[in-house]
């Protein structure tokens, strides 16, 4: 090994070839590894390139992962452009479906006359859903916005005032059957507007009030976000309660009777024995007891 290295110190030829021989090799290692080929440096020994895997393509059916159209918002649920872009859509809109624990927005007197107009004529199909002042979930909501001594401009005794309004304004248009009035139960999370394919949706932030929320304006291009908003809209719209029993109700205290009563519980059965989560079984006497609860309210 020294008559080695003292035969490259005295030789630059040699030097020069041993080099060119080594940097070789290293290339020829590093080519294999990429490869990836067996290899050892000593014994010196590279293996065999491996076999190519051939996959056949199989037809998979594409996802359609469209992000949903986001046209822009607006600081607060009440402000004067957001009305503006309302005003825009009413006349042209054939479905409008508006999902909001008070819906300040239906109690601006042109709004509501365009809105039953137009479900008169047969130009448009027109769903309003409110809260149930009466449901202790939405009651729960209500209290809550005013716990940082947030003073709403309706509240719940407003709400109470307004379905009743309603059902009479509609009462006296001899209640189109494309216009229909009903109230939700569960506690709101968000609000939802649909005219068509625009979707304005705005949240409700523990302790603050809803007219206060941003609003965000969409576009149904049938991405899945646009789904989950309409499909939720119609759970709510499907478990929600007619306006007008609710106010029948409180003004004749007859108007439910003990088969209906009975219907509730039945109902209620039936829904949670459809269901295989523990946790709705252990809610069948819970649910029975608010929906009984709720008959007492009425009736007394």
């Amino acid at each position: 090994m020294d008559a080695f290295l003292k035969l490259l110190t005295t030789s630059p030829i040699i030097a020069l070839t041993a080099a060119i021989v080594f940097l070789i090799i290293a290339i020829i290692y590093l080519i294999a590894f990429f490869q990836g080929r067996e290899i050892t440096f000593w014994p010196p020994k590279i293996g065999a390139k491996p076999a190519k895997i051939i996959v056949e393509a199989s037809k998979v059916t594409q996802v359609d992962d469209k992000p949903i159209v986001f046209l822009g918002g607006y600081p607060r649920s009440q402000h004067p452009n957001f009305f503006a872009e309302v005003e825009k859509l009413l006349p042209k809109a054939k479905k409008i479906t508006l999902i909001a624990t008070g819906l300040n927005l239906i109690w601006e007197k042109h709004i509501l006359d365009l809105l039953i107009d137009r479900a008169k004529s047969g130009d448009a199909i027109v769903t309003i859903c409110l809260g149930n002042p009466y449901s202790p979930h939405v009651e729960d909501r209500l209290i809550e916005e005013e716990m940082q001594g947030n003073r709403p401009p309706v509240g719940r005794d407003g709400i109470i005032r307004n379905v009743k309004a309603l059902v009479e304004r509609l009462d006296a248009a001899g209640n189109p059957p494309n216009f229909s009035v009903v109230l939700f139960e569960n506690y709101p999370t968000f609000a939802t507007l649909i005219f068509d394919q625009e979707l304005f949706i705005y949240p409700y932030g523990y302790q603050v009030l809803g007219n206060v929320s941003p609003i965000f304006h969409f576009q149904n291009n049938d991405s899945e976000e646009s789904k989950f908003f309409i499909s939720n809209a119609e759970r709510i719209i499907r478990d929600s309660v007619s306006a007008k029993d609710i106010v029948s109700r409180k003004i004749n205290p007859k108007f439910y009777s003990d088969s209906w009563k009975t219907k509730i519980i039945r109902t209620r059965q039936t829904r949670l024995r459809q269901s295989n989560s523990p946790l709705c079984w252990r809610s069948i006497s819970i649910w029975i007891s608010y929906d009984l609860s709720r008959c007492v309210v009425f009736c007394n």
